[in-house]
């Protein structure tokens, strides 16, 4: 089961998420400089998503990002992680192992 599914071609729901270390307490980025999210096909080689996410809330880690309908076109099974700037250093998050996008196909293929 994918971290986050979401139908082809939709931009809804907000893809949200909480950005944890490795003991799974979240991250307080209020010194952030910015959070990205990066998104790739699994066994593609370039990047499907590679912008600016929302920090909702610095303090609580929480983190949003808002699909195109141009990003959820193509049906497939994904890998998104999030990198925070902390000026001269990078974050990855989740920390440990992928997290999924499922993209599914809908009625009207």
């Amino acid at each position: 089961m994918a971290d986050f599914t979401i139908k082809r071609g939709d931009d809804r729901p907000l893809l949200n998420a909480t950005l944890k270390d490795a003991n799974d307490s979240a991250v307080d980025i209020t010194n952030a400089d910015s959070v990205t999210l990066k998104v790739r096909k699994v066994g593609a080689s370039t990047l499907l998503i590679d912008a600016a996410a929302t920090i909702v809330s610095a303090v609580d880690g929480t983190v949003r990002y808002e699909l195109s309908t141009t990003q959820t076109a193509v049906a497939g099974h994904y890998i998104f992680e999030f990198q925070v700037n902390w000026g001269s250093a990078t974050e990855t998050f989740p920390t440990e192992g992928q997290s999924t996008l499922d993209i599914e196909d809908d009625a009207d293929v």
